[in-house]
C-alpha cells in the first residue's frame, strides 16, 4: 500500500497495514484472546498506529489487555480502520491515525 498524506505542521499521521486473513500465531492469539484474524489484525493495527503517534515502544503496548487501547490514549487520537479488498492477498487491514502535536490553544495552556 502506498500512503501519502499532505504535510501539516501541527498534525502527526501514521498508518499500519497487515494482511487481513493472515494466520495468527498461538502466542498472539493468547495475548488477544482469539485467533480470529478479523479481530486480531484490527486490534493490532490500531495499537501499532497509536504507538507510532505517541512514540511508544512495542513492548509497552503489547501489555495492553487484549491489545485494546486504553481510553486516555483513545481520547488523544483520531483513528480509522477498514479492510480493503484485494484479489491477490484476500484483503488488507488498514488503520490510519492522526494526533494534534501543536496548536496555538495547546501552547497557551
Amino acid at each position: 500500500m502506498v500512503w501519502s498524506a499532505p504535510p501539516h505542521p501541527s498534525i502527526a499521521r501514521a498508518v499500519d497495514v497487515e494482511p487481513a486473513h493472515a494466520a495468527v500465531s498461538p502466542r498472539l492469539a493468547h495475548r488477544v484472546g482469539t485467533d480470529d484474524p478479523a479481530v486480531v489484525w484490527s486490534l493490532w493495527t490500531r495499537a501499532e498506529v497509536a504507538a507510532k503517534l505517541l512514540d511508544l515502544p512495542v513492548l509497552s503496548w503489547l501489555d495492553w489487555p487484549g491489545l485494546v487501547l486504553p481510553e486516555p490514549l483513545v481520547e488523544q487520537l483520531s483513528l480509522t480502520s477498514l479492510v480493503l479488498a484485494d484479489a491477490a492477498t484476500g484483503g488488507i487491514q488498514v488503520t490510519c491515525g492522526a494526533i494534534v502535536v501543536s496548536h496555538p490553544w495547546r501552547e497557551a495552556q
